[in-house]
């Protein structure tokens, strides 16, 4: 599993709960329970936004490890030839 895994799927779910919370005060004309529906989805929203991020900076550090490697590689065989 992915580093920002965990803050996607608890994005998701503050998203989801706002989403009810939004509808429910939709329902009953509750303007603090949409406006706390509104906050938790936008919260979400930025949960899985830094799950994203963490994804693309493990990607960019395993793309960089590679290329030391294989750079490694090259210079280990330049020194002894065959």
């Amino acid at each position: 599993m992915s580093s920002g895994t965990g803050d996607k799927l608890e994005g998701m779910g503050d998203e989801l709960k706002g989403r009810v919370q939004r509808g429910a005060g939709d329902v009953t004309g509750d303007e603090e329970l949409q406006a706390r529906g509104d906050a938790n989805q936008a919260k979400g929203k930025g949960k899985q936004m830094v799950g994203d991020v963490k994804d693309t900076f493990d990607k960019a550090g395993d793309k960089l490890g590679d290329a030391v490697d294989s750079a490694r590689d090259k210079m280990h065989r330049s020194d002894n030839p065959r």
